[in-house]
């Protein structure tokens, strides 16, 4: 996968319902006992009757996500990698079993210091030896910061403090520690992750609400060699069509000056390229793409429409031919009010 020099980017959560159910309200709760051993869960806000249970143990590295199916009555259970967790949402408390050990925390309460900032976050970041990867942070309203970082097949985890003016400090499992200030505006927040050996993890992060499926876009300068445009695309439950649209040549007719003249888009899962266009009538399903009503107006504009399973994907837009230039990159919903 290309290395950016800029990091020019947007998020995209899609995210749909299933069948209407009774839900269990918002409930969060962070336990540490004894040091150095993390216990998390933590509902989430678009997927009614889900939850995610996480386990980090700084002390010797372990470390564990599981998506959890929550009852009506509060009870919640699931299963990763062969590990199990179990527990119990209660009015003031959440119990939590998990590899033989059994904690009860207290429910977050709706306000507290951190509430500006507190909720669930999903996006891509850049580590500039390696590339693009996925990564979630969730925040609660009394300081509580826990950060989860993908890239290729490796997962790192981290949790820490952050506190009323958006400042936070994050021990990572892998003993790095992580240092920065968090400051979300209408559900985006991006900055960079300062690390104490020196790295900056440049970021872009959504927050996951329950909302119907709209469009994003974003434009910037691209070039084949290292400026390129990046946009985090996060599907959060059940496959979802999308279609991803790069444009440049009709942006001259729209007053962009200087519009890169062949643009090319690839979509990622962590470091694997899934597809890939850089002439958006040469592909297979064009057709597809021209019924949907959001196809290029230039035929060396770039487009890719596609069906994606749950997780986190990245989108790259360059120039094909090399020449830099200005690009937009846009990435819409398809097949339904919130795709297929």
């Amino acid at each position: 996968m290309k290395k950016s020099t800029t990091l020019t980017a947007a998020v995209l959560l899609i995210t749909a319902f299933s069948a209407p159910a009774q839900r269990v309200e918002e409930a969060v709760t962070f336990i540490e006992e004894p040091a150095g051993l993390h216990f998390v869960f933590e509902t989430v806000a678009s997927r009614p009757g889900k939850g995610v249970f996480t386990y980090a143990n700084t002390n010797n590295g372990d470390r564990e996500v599981v998506n959890v199916d929550i009852a009506n009555n509060g009870s919640f259970q699931g299963t990763s990698n062969g590990r199990t967790v179990t527990g119990q949402i209660r009015s003031t408390t959440i119990t939590m079993t998990f590899a033989g050990a059994s904690r009860t925390g207290e429910r977050e309460p709706a306000f507290g210091p951190t509430g500006r900032f507190a909720g669930r976050f999903y996006g891509s970041y850049r580590d500039p030896a390696v590339g693009v990867g996925a990564l979630s942070a969730s925040i609660s309203v009394n300081g509580k910061f826990l950060l989860n970082t993908y890239l290729g097949n490796g997962e790192n985890i981290g949790v820490g403090r952050i506190d009323g003016n958006g400042d936070y400090s994050i021990r990572l499992l892998n003993g790095v520690q992580a240092f920065g200030n968090f400051g979300p505006r209408d559900g985006l927040a991006g900055g960079a992750f300062i690390l104490s050996n020196g790295v900056a993890l440049p970021y872009i992060l959504a927050k996951s609400v329950p909302a119907k499926l709209a469009n994003i876009s974003t434009r910037g300068r691209v070039t084949n060699d290292g400026e390129t445009l990046i946009g985090g695309l996060i599907i959060d439950e059940g496959l979802k069509g999308v279609l991803i649209v790069a444009r440049g040549p009709s942006l001259g007719g729209e007053g962009v000056p200087n519009p890169v003249q062949n643009p090319k888009v690839e979509l990622y899962l962590r470091d694997q390229l899934v597809a890939s266009n850089n002439n958006w009538k040469e592909n297979a399903n064009a057709a597809e793409i021209a019924a949907s009503g959001a196809a290029p107006s230039d035929d060396r504009e770039a487009a890719l429409q596609l069906t994606l399973a749950p997780n986190a994907y990245t989108v790259v837009v360059s120039s094909e031919s090399g020449v830099p230039g200005t690009g937009l990159v846009e990435i819409f919903g398809v097949g339904g009010p919130l795709g297929r």
